[in-house]
């Protein structure tokens, strides 16, 4: 019996897997039985694999030994090649179930555009403030600012409006010593997990620029880690998929190479013959 034990990724090329179906089919034909281990499942419930494996090793070597022998003296026959498709395992939903759904702030009922702008709304913004960052951390501020504004029924936001915002966060963190900003992102003192958006609400999904480095680099680690290792461009295409983004262009492709390389500078990921590894 032979055993073998691949990544999805892997298996994406085309020239992978007709390399795995020619070379199943030559060995079924010699009287081997393969069988297949996704390497995720190997790292996650190793036990149950484990318990699986020997399973198929015991069913194996008890198959009746005319049925061998016959396949043995066919191995060369002149019959077309029957070659049987293999499907991978199926991944799941974000890259086998990592992170969670990206879950919006709710600060309650909607006011008016005045109720804004009022002199005494002060306390209340900040209050609205400070509950999406203890929610959202970490946020871009654009976001922050666009989360309280849909409130008050804003859309569009006026230098007055971003002034007064920007004037909020800023006692808001002299405030509070858990929260504190960095290069436009807003950070509260938790942990940063890694979040997908939910398909039922469009908010949840974020522009590129709106996912802070930590983030989308934490995001990265770990589908490398869940694949065992992978390319650049599956990557990539690995973690836009987990994002909920349906295409690369220039300005994502740079963006995504810029927190590779600072895998790389940190060693939470290496490079071996273009293959990144954990």
């Amino acid at each position: 019996m032979g055993v073998e034990c691949d990544g999805a990724m892997y298996h994406s090329s085309h020239s992978a897997r007709d390399r795995d179906r020619l070379r199943q089919a030559v060995l079924e034909k010699m009287g081997w039985r393969i069988y297949r281990i996704w390497s995720p499942d190997w790292i996650q419930q190793r036990n149950v694999e484990i318990t699986k494996l020997k399973n198929a090793i015991e069913n194996a070597r008890f198959q009746r030994q005319s049925s061998f022998v016959d396949k043995i003296s066919g191995a060369y026959s002149s019959e077309p090649l029957k070659v049987s498709v293999v499907k991978n395992c199926p991944k799941t939903e974000n890259s086998a179930g990592l992170g969670k759904k990206y879950s919006i702030c709710d600060l309650g009922r909607y006011l008016d555009k005045e109720d804004f702008y009022s002199s005494s709304s002060g306390q209340l913004l900040r209050r609205q403030l400070e509950l999406v960052i203890k929610h959202e951390a970490p946020i871009h501020t654009d976001l922050l600012f666009r989360r309280v504004m849909s409130r008050y029924h804003l859309e569009k936001m006026g230098d007055k409006i971003q002034t007064r915002l920007i004037e909020l966060l800023r006692v808001i963190i002299r405030a509070n010593r858990d929260i504190h900003i960095r290069n436009s992102f807003v950070y509260a003192d938790t942990p940063i997990i890694i979040r997908y958006p939910s398909p039922e609400l469009e908010e949840s999904l974020r522009d590129i620029e709106y996912i802070a480095p930590e983030e989308m680099q934490d995001c990265m680690v770990q589908i490398v880690k869940l694949h065992s290792g992978m390319t650049e461009d599956c990557l990539f295409t690995e973690v836009l998929k987990f994002f909920g983004f349906k295409r690369q262009t220039d300005s994502v492709v740079k963006l995504l190479k810029q927190n590779v390389k600072k895998l790389l500078n940190s060693e939470r990921i290496h490079l071996r013959e273009n293959f990144l590894i954990e």
